[in-house]
């Protein structure tokens, strides 16, 4: 089992609206996942029914909405999204995502089409 991980600079994952890099894996590890990622418009709204996550906010400035809550954040915040709950964050943010257990694609249900940016992210290369 490895110990020690860092962003995969040969990996891009995300939607047209966010781009990033995972981190951990299931294919590392089920029980938890990681990934750095970068929006500039919006995320668009979806709920995942298998993970529950946890946004750092590493740079920037911007909103979530969870559930029918909508509030700022900035660099510094975490924002807790129980499994199963319906989110959307804006902004220019760069984060960092845990979810429990490893992220499965297919559990994230799009509630709505998917925003097109003007243009998409990059993918941020490093976590700090």
């Amino acid at each position: 089992m490895r110990y020690h991980y860092r962003p995969d600079a040969n990996r891009i994952i995300g939607r047209p609206s966010v781009q990033g890099r995972p981190i951990i894996s299931s294919d590392d590890f089920e029980r938890l996942g990681c990934g750095v990622f970068r929006v500039e418009e919006r995320h668009g709204l979806l709920k995942n029914i298998a993970s529950d996550r946890i946004y750092l906010v590493l740079e920037g400035k911007g909103s979530f909405t969870v559930a029918t809550n909508t509030f700022a954040v900035q660099a510094g915040d975490v924002v807790l999204v129980p499994r199963n709950t319906p989110y959307d964050y804006e902004g220019n943010l760069k984060l960092f995502l845990v979810h429990s257990p490893a992220n499965n694609d297919e559990a994230d249900i799009s509630l709505e089409d998917k925003p097109r940016p003007k243009r998409t992210p990059l993918a941020p290369d490093t976590i700090i």
